[in-house]
C-alpha cells in the first residue's frame, strides 16, 4: 500500500490544530476568528488531497475529493482577509476586492456541487490528480489576484506601519509565504499534465505555523534568527541524512540486489524520526531513573534548579540570604551553611547569622577564596600540592568545620562567599552537587549585587522625590504669596477707610462681604496648599472606583440639574479592588468632574466612565475617563493645566488639577488631557492594577517541575546557567 496521502493527511491534522489553537487563544478578535477560518480552508485541502491519493477506486476518490473541494475554492478570499485583519486596512475598495473574492468562490462551490468545475481525474504514481475544466481557471485566476492583493497590503503595511510590533509579525509572514507560495504553485502543475509530486500540502503548514507564531506569540523572534535557526537545522540534518540513505542504499543492494525507493523513504522517515525523538527519549528515561532511584536526591536537586530560577527577582538582600541558606540546608542536609558578605562600613566579611563571626579583606583565607574560579572543597584542597593557597584554604576550613566554600564573585570582586558544613549522613559532595554550587554562587551573587544597587536606586529616588517637593512647594510658595497679596491688599485698603467711612451704613455692609470673601479666599488657597505640602498619611485600603464614582455623581447631579447639564455614567463592572486612600480618589474624581461641570454649558453632557486596559505588552490598568461638551482647552494652555496656580477661571486657584497629577503620580498611574476648542475635553487617568498573585507552592513546584522535568540535572545547570 501506498503512503503518499499520509503527508496531506498529517498536514490536514497539523492545520486544524493550529486554527484551534489560536481560536481558542483569543476569540473574540477579529485576527484570531479570520486566522480560524483560513486554517479550516487549508485543512479541506488537504483532506482533499489525501482523498484522491488514498482512493483507488476512480468514483471514491472523485466523490470524496469534490466533498473537500469546498472549503479549498475559499482559500483565496480568505487569505486576502487574512491579510486585511492583520494589516487593518478596512478601505471601502478592499472590502469590495473582499466581498467580490466570496462571491467568486460561492459561485465556484455551485459549479462544484454539479461537477462541472473538474472535467476528470487523471491517475499518476502517488495517486488521482483533477484536471481542471473551463470554470477552474476562474479558481487560478481568483488565487493569482488574491493572493496578489495579499502580497501587496502586506508589503505596504510592512513599509508604512508605525508598530514595531506589527512590522516584525509582517517579516514572520513574509518568511511563511516567501516558503509556502512556491511550494503551494506545485498543486497546480499535474492540473496542466506536468507530473511532479505536489509539495503544496507542506509549504501550507509552514505558513500556518508562522501564522500561528506571528498572532499568538507575545515577543516575536527576530526574523534572522529565525531564518538562522532554520537553515542551521535544514543543514544539520542534510548532513546526518544524507549519509545515512547512501549508506541504506548501498546496504540494500548489496542484500537484495536491488534498491527500493519505498523502503528508502521509510528508512529516512525512521532517521529523521529518530534524530527527533531520542534526545528527548533519553533525558524523560534519564530523569525517571533519577526519580526512581534517588528520589530524595532528585527533588532536592530540583529545589536547588526553581531556587536559582527564582533568586535574580528577589531584591531584597536579607531575604536571598534567608532563603539561600534554607534551600540549601533542605536540598544538601548540610550540618550548617554559613554565608558571609562583604560590610562596606565595618570593613568586613561578617556572617549574617553571627556577626562575631568575620574575616578581614586582608586574611589570607579571604585572599585565597577570591582566587577560585568555583567551589572547593577541604579534603581535594588537602591533595592541591602545586597550589600555594591550598594550605590556607584547607586549615581554615578545618578550623570552621566547613566541608566546602562556594565564592560569591561578580566581575572578580568578592562580594562574600558560603561555607557549607558536612553532609548529615556523612555521605560526599558530589560532582554534580559542585557543580550546581558553583553555578548557584554566581547567580547569588549577581542577585546579591542588584539587591546593593537596587538599594541604592531606591535612596536616590527619594531624595530626588525630596528635592522635587521642595521645589515644588517653593513653586507653590511663591505663587501663594502672589494670590494672598491681592485680597489683602483690597482688606487694607477698607480697613483704612473704614474710620472716615464709618457712619456709611453702605460703605459697612460692602466692607464686611469683601473681607469674608477674600478671606475665605485666602483659607483655601491655605489648605490646598497644606494638602500638598503636608499630606495626611494615606489611609490605604480595598477601594472600588465604581463607588467612589457613583457617590460623587450623586454629589453634582443637583448642580448639573440645575445647570441644564446631562451629567451620565458609563461604569464597567468587573472592575477589580485597588489598593488606595479613598479620600485622595474622591478628590480625584470630584475635581474632574467639577471642572467638566463647571466647563459645560447648558444642553452639554458630561461623562463619567470607567474601563478595564491592557497594553502591547500585557500590563493591566484601570481607566477613568471625563468627558465634556465644554468650550474645551487651547492648545497653547494644555502644557500648563497641571502646572500649580495656572487657572483660566475667574474665582479659581489653579491647584485642583495640579493637586490631582501628584495624586495619580503618587498611585503610580499617569493622567492625559484631549480637548479641542469648541468641542470637548477628555480626560484620561490611567492606575496600574495589581499583578496576579503567585502561585501557590504545590503549583510552583508542578511549574518548575514541567520545566526542568524533561533535562537532567547537569544539563538544567548548564542551560540554567
Amino acid at each position: 500500500m501506498q503512503f503518499y496521502w499520509l503527508p496531506p493527511f498529517l498536514a490536514a491534522i497539523l492545520d486544524l490544530i493550529l486554527g484551534v489553537l489560536v481560536f481558542w487563544h483569543a476569540p473574540h478578535k477579529r485576527l484570531n476568528r479570520t486566522f480560524a477560518l483560513f486554517a479550516l480552508c487549508l485543512t479541506s485541502w488537504n483532506l482533499d488531497i489525501a482523498a484522491l491519493y488514498f482512493f483507488t477506486d476512480y468514483e471514491s476518490a472523485l466523490y470524496w475529493s469534490a466533498v473537500f473541494r469546498y472549503g479549498m475554492l475559499f482559500i483565496p478570499p480568505t487569505v486576502y482577509h487574512l491579510a486585511l485583519a492583520l494589516t487593518e486596512r478596512w478601505s471601502f475598495a478592499n472590502r469590495l476586492l473582499l466581498f467580490l473574492g466570496y462571491w467568486i468562490a460561492f459561485v465556484l462551490c455551485l459549479a462544484n456541487g454539479q461537477g462541472i468545475l473538474i472535467d476528470r481525474l487523471e491517475a499518476f504514481s502517488w495517486g488521482y490528480y483533477p484536471v481542471g475544466g473551463p470554470l477552474y481557471k476562474l479558481h487560478l485566476f481568483s488565487d493569482l489576484a488574491l493572493f496578489g492583493a495579499t502580497l501587496y497590503q502586506l508589503a505596504r503595511s510592512l513599509i508604512t506601519s508605525d508598530s514595531a510590533r506589527q512590522r516584525q509579525q509582517l517579516k514572520i509572514v513574509f518568511l511563511g509565504l516567501g516558503v509556502a507560495l512556491p511550494v503551494g504553485l506545485t498543486n497546480f502543475l499535474p492540473v496542466y499534465g506536468i507530473s511532479i509530486y505536489p509539495l503544496g500540502n507542506l509549504g501550507n503548514v509552514f505558513l500556518c505555523g508562522a501564522l500561528t507564531y506571528a498572532i499568538v506569540k507575545h515577543r516575536l523572534m527576530d526574523v534572522e534568527l529565525i531564518i538562522t535557526k532554520t537553515t542551521a537545522t535544514a543543514v544539520s540534518f542534510v548532513l546526518w541524512l544524507v549519509p545515512l540513505w547512501i549508506l541504506t542504499s548501498s546496504v540494500q543492494r548489496q542484500i537484495y540486489g536491488t534498491s527500493d525507493s519505498r523502503l528508502l523513504l521509510f528508512a529516512l522517515a525512521v532517521f529523521v524520526l529518530s534524530g527527533l525523538c531520542f534526545p528527548w527519549l533519553l533525558r524523560v528515561t534519564e530523569a525517571k531513573v533519577r526519580r526512581t532511584f534517588w528520589g530524595q536526591q532528585y527533588d532536592s536537586l530540583q529545589a536547588l534548579y526553581r531556587f536559582q530560577q527564582t533568586i535574580l527577582h528577589v531584591l531584597d538582600k536579607k531575604k536571598i540570604v534567608e532563603d539561600l541558606r534554607q534551600v540549601l540546608t533542605d536540598a544538601l542536609q548540610t550540618e550548617f551553611v554559613s554565608v558571609y558578605l562583604q560590610q562596606p562600613r565595618a570593613e568586613a566579611y561578617v556572617d549574617s547569622q553571627d556577626d562575631e563571626a568575620t574575616f578581614s579583606p586582608q586574611d589570607p583565607f579571604v585572599q585565597a577564596v577570591s582566587r577560585q574560579p568555583e567551589a572547593v572543597v577541604r579534603e581535594e584542597v588537602m591533595l592541591r600540592e602545586e597550589d600555594p593557597h591550598a594550605a590556607v584554604l584547607a586549615t581554615t576550613l578545618a578550623r570552621r568545620r566547613g566541608e566546602v566554600c562556594v565564592p560569591l564573585r561578580v566581575q572578580n570582586r568578592l562580594l562574600g562567599f558560603i561555607l557549607l558544613g558536612r553532609k548529615r549522613n556523612r555521605d560526599a559532595f558530589s560532582a554534580e552537587d559542585l557543580r550546581l554550587l558553583s553555578t548557584l554562587g554566581t547567580e547569588v551573587a549577581v542577585a546579591l549585587e542588584n539587591a546593593r544597587l537596587y538599594e541604592e536606586l531606591r535612596a536616590s529616588q527619594v531624595l530626588l522625590a525630596r528635592s522635587d517637593r521642595l521645589a515644588a512647594i517653593g513653586t507653590l510658595a511663591a505663587g501663594l504669596a502672589h494670590e494672598i497679596r491681592n485680597p489683602l491688599v483690597a482688606v487694607q485698603t477698607f480697613v483704612q477707610l473704614l474710620p472716615e467711612q464709618w457712619d456709611d451704613a453702605e460703605f459697612r455692609s460692602t466692607f464686611l462681604q469683601l473681607a469674608n470673601s477674600e478671606l475665605e479666599r485666602i483659607s483655601r488657597l491655605i489648605n490646598d496648599l497644606m494638602s500638598f505640602a503636608r499630606p495626611a498619611p494615606a489611609a490605604v485600603s480595598e477601594v472600588r472606583l465604581n463607588e467612589i464614582a457613583a457617590q460623587v455623581v450623586r454629589l453634582f447631579e443637583g448642580q448639573a440639574r440645575k445647570k441644564g447639564v446631562a451629567l451620565q455614567t458609563s461604569l464597567t463592572p468587573d472592575i477589580p479592588p485597588l489598593l488606595l486612600d479613598p479620600n485622595q480618589m474622591k478628590q480625584v474624581f470630584m475635581n474632574l468632574v467639577l471642572n467638566a461641570l463647571q466647563a459645560t454649558e447648558a444642553g452639554g453632557t458630561v461623562m463619567l466612565s470607567t474601563a478595564l486596559h491592557c497594553d502591547n505588552n500585557g500590563l493591566r490598568s484601570c481607566e477613568i475617563e471625563v468627558r465634556d461638551t465644554g468650550g474645551g482647552i487651547p492648545a497653547a494652555h494644555q502644557e500648563q493645566i497641571f502646572d500649580p496656580f495656572f487657572t483660566t477661571k475667574e474665582t479659581g486657584t489653579g491647584l485642583g488639577l495640579f493637586i490631582v497629577h501628584q495624586i495619580i503620580s503618587e498611585c503610580g498611574g499617569s493622567i492625559t488631557v484631549d480637548s479641542t476648542v469648541g468641542q470637548g475635553t477628555r480626560f484620561l487617568v490611567r492606575l496600574p492594577l495589581p499583578s496576579p498573585p503567585p502561585l501557590p507552592d504545590h503549583l510552583q513546584w508542578q511549574e518548575s517541575l514541567e520545566n526542568h522535568q524533561l533535562l537532567s540535572p547537569p544539563e538544567a545547570a548548564a542551560q540554567t546557567t
